[in-house]
């Protein structure tokens, strides 16, 4: 069912007096009105309208609906039309800074989509995994993984990804699978050092601290390591999501439970909010 559509065959069966006049107003058949105000009735769970042969009336729920539907209908025109101009007047040059892996395998994918709806448009792109300033280095947008240190900061959290524990098949096959948090200190642990947790996993409801080959700064780096059976890993869901489709790794100790780490896009100080940065955000919120 499409609310606004069956919203609007009301309203205007509603002003025509019939459903015939409504219909030809749309520009739809007679059934399909019949249909949508058949919709839009059983959704607001009452008859909105009495039929008889020659004419329409409105029941007293339909009297009752009738300025309420002609009001959200006009606030979602405005909202659009705001939404068009809006587009439309996206322009200059949008500078953001993100953390490396989070740039590759989340914003990155976005930006050929977000670039053909704002043609106008510029992307500026940094990636570090470095804290910076958006108001003294002259960023509109920041997107960063995990706890925000400071509180003064104007940041919305745009979503999360889940910690997976991750090994390759022929890891696997090697050197057994683990059966549970403990038996993680008999096996070799690649560690990103990028999370505040860094080695010391908190996974199984604590915080395992574990020992491995390698530790590195980069997120994609121990991803590559996994998959050519150097260890175990924890990293955030997106990192790994190809590869655990690709089968190039499984997932280890699934029922285990692992946290959530947020993803948040942080602005300069009002009134410094660009309006291009907003619609960034809202997109990688979306795809989040």
């Amino acid at each position: 069912m499409n609310l606004q559509n069956s919203m609007r065959a009301f309203v205007e069966v509603a002003k025509e007096g019939g459903l015939a006049k409504a219909a030809k107003k749309m520009k739809i058949s007679a059934p399909s009105i019949t249909r949508l105000i058949g919709d839009f009735e059983a959704w607001a769970g009452a008859p909105l309208l009495v039929r008889t042969t020659r004419h329409v009336s409105l029941t007293e729920m339909g009297e009752a609906f009738l300025p309420r539907c002609i009001d959200i209908l006009d606030n979602t025109q405005s909202l659009k039309t705001f939404a068009e101009s809006s587009t439309e007047s996206l322009s200059g040059t949008l500078r953001v800074t993100g953390a490396r892996v989070l740039v590759r395998s989340v914003i990155a994918p976005l930006l050929p989509a977000f670039l053909a709806a704002y043609p106008r448009l510029k992307v500026h792109l940094d990636t570090t995994d470095m804290l910076v300033n958006v108001l003294s280095e002259h960023f509109d947008l920041a997107i960063r993984v995990g706890d925000l240190q400071d509180s003064t900061l104007v940041a919305r959290k745009l979503g999360q990804s889940r910690l997976v524990l991750t090994a390759s098949p022929e890891f696997l096959a090697r050197r057994g699978t683990p059966q549970s948090i403990a038996d993680l200190k008999n096996f070799p642990c690649l560690t990103d050092t990028i999370p505040q947790f860094g080695s010391a996993w908190p996974i199984g409801g604590n915080k395992s601290r574990l020992e491995g080959p390698a530790s590195v700064s980069d997120g994609e780096i121990v991803r590559d390591l996994t998959i050519a059976s150097q260890g175990l890993s924890l990293l955030p869901k997106f990192v790994v999501q190809k590869s655990l489709d690709s089968g190039a790794l499984v997932q280890v100790l699934a029922d285990e439970k692992t946290p959530d780490l947020p993803i948040y896009a942080i602005f300069p100080p009002k009134p410094y909010v660009s309006q291009s940065a907003r619609a960034l955000a809202e997109a990688i919120a979306q795809s989040l």
